[in-house]
């Protein structure tokens, strides 16, 4: 009897034995084809980047309603700066092949990562596309085709009616007893801003006058680093695309609320409503 035992035990021991190895090979054999599928993932990433050659793609690119791409080459340092008219302009980051094309790891204007692509669509157009973003203003899928390489020997700079300074005018109908200047129209364009109005120019003080400008269309040029805000009082400014500040504008027109426009280098750097 006790012999039974003993071999019963053996034959238990020796099942328990090849199931543990039956396990451990089929963990390997798991084990060795991820490891296998994740080279095969980089060998892939690896042939992307090779196929891709980013020296092809050094240039200025332009969409006249939309923005401006600029790739540039120091050394073997890649620089990417991406402007879209009225809403955004980011020129720190990363620049790496990407598919088709290149692919821009840089900051959107709140601060956060945003991935953009830019990419040949056929032989003379190339699309801009957000790949990645938290930004409200740009979101994940956000396509601007028809991007054309720009060949004029030199851009021209944007020019405004004004002069540089700051610019100080309200949103009424007619002049006030505590206001002078008024604005009774606004309206936005690709390049710049169209305000009938007449202006007061006020010193770095924001207090003393330096000069008074008549009641006409000014012209004032705008770029992807002009920056539409509103605010008042103790609360932090609201700041927005182009296109919603010209719809608000429009609401406020009348309301005697402030508009100061800041020009630097013959563009706006910043244009407000203020209460």
């Amino acid at each position: 009897m006790k012999k039974l035992l003993v071999v019963l035990c053996a034959l238990a021991l020796t099942a328990t034995a090849c199931g543990n190895k039956e396990e451990a090979v089929n963990n390997a054999e798991a084990t060795t084809q991820e490891a296998t599928e994740n080279q095969a993932v980089e060998k892939s990433d690896d042939a992307t980047e090779s196929a891709i050659n980013l020296d092809e793609y050094i240039g200025d690119y332009v969409n006249e309603e939309t923005g401006e791409v600029t790739i540039n080459k120091d050394g073997d340092s890649y620089a990417m700066s991406v402007t879209i008219y009225g809403l955004a302009n980011m020129d720190e980051g990363q620049v790496m092949p990407f598919e088709n094309g290149v692919a821009f790891y840089t900051i959107d204007p709140s601060g956060s990562p945003m991935t953009l692509s830019f990419c040949k669509a056929d032989d003379e157009s190339y699309t801009l596309k957000v790949e990645s973003s938290s930004w409200a203003n740009l979101e994940n899928g956000t396509e601007y085709e028809d991007f054309h390489k720009d060949n004029a020997d030199a851009a021209v700079q944007g020019t405004s009616d004004l002069e540089d300074g700051v610019y100080y005018t309200t949103l009424s109908n007619e002049p006030a007893e505590y206001a002078e200047e008024y604005a009774t129209s606004f309206m936005l364009e690709s390049d710049h801003v169209a305000v009938d109005a007449s202006f007061s120019k006020i010193a770095d003080d924001g207090i003393t006058e330096l000069d008074k400008f008549e009641k006409k269309v000014y012209n004032i040029a705008i770029d992807g680093n002009t920056k539409f805000l509103a605010g008042g009082g103790e609360g932090e400014p609201q700041y927005m695309s182009a296109t919603e500040f010209n719809d608000y504008i429009e609401q406020c027109m009348g309301s005697g609320l402030g508009l100061n426009i800041i020009i630097k280098n013959g563009v706006a750097e910043e244009i407000g409503i203020w209460s």
